[in-house]
């Protein structure tokens, strides 16, 4: 498994390009419109399948219709953030004044798993900082990762305070990673990458 984090919009939003080694790729999380990321897909001769979207704020789908051009399937996002795409000021679109992207190609629900090559997305419901935010458990050669976008970060999670936020929801949720294994990569929506065992340890929102 291959992945290449990219620094994409204001907040420096973490858009991960993943692929396996025969050229399958997604991306996870376009921010910003980058040509740099085209440049790198070109490159290196990769095939992107699809853009899996871990939630529906704007500082994470800034570059979907760009990138969307060249993605053979489109673009995924859970049910519950659709109406980010219908009505931008549900996820504050305007503030950033980020184009509305058009309905997305696929629904995403719990527990589907996508693949993309030889490659396995495995999508993992985790509400709370919108209603339809996602991680996306990524197995493939090598081991595999957890994309957890604005659920979890490096000992601190997604705030709750914006439209849909609920933090009972992003409790419930935390306790499904608490799952996970210890020694599970987490690559986080912004800032650095982490794993289960640290914030488990280390963060003080985990839950006890």
């Amino acid at each position: 498994m291959n992945v290449k984090c990219f620094y994409l919009g204001p907040l420096f939003t973490n858009g991960y390009l993943l692929w396996d080694d025969l050229g399958n790729a997604a991306f996870v999380d376009p921010g910003e419109e980058s040509a740099e990321v085209l440049k790198f897909l070109d490159e290196g001769r990769l095939k992107l399948l699809w853009i899996f979207l871990t939630h529906g704020h704007p500082d994470h789908i800034g570059g979907v219709e760009v990138l969307r051009k060249v993605a053979l399937y489109g673009v995924a996002i859970h049910e519950a953030d659709i109406p980010m795409f219908v009505e931008p000021t549900l996820g504050l679109s305007p503030l950033f004044g980020s184009r509305r992207p058009s309905h997305p190609e696929k629904v995403l629900q719990d527990g589907d798993r996508i693949t993309v090559g030889r490659l396995v997305f495995t999508v993992i419901h985790t509400p709370g900082h919108t209603p339809g935010s996602v991680c996306f458990l990524v197995e493939g050669e090598g081991g595999q990762l957890l994309l957890s976008g604005d659920t979890l970060f490096a000992q601190s999670v997604g705030r709750t305070d914006l439209p849909g936020g609920d933090g009972a929801k992003l409790l419930s949720s935390l306790r499904r990673l608490a799952e996970l294994p210890d020694d599970l990569l987490v690559l986080p929506g912004h800032g650095p990458k982490t794993t289960i065992g640290d914030e488990r340890r280390d963060n003080p929102f985990w839950p006890r």
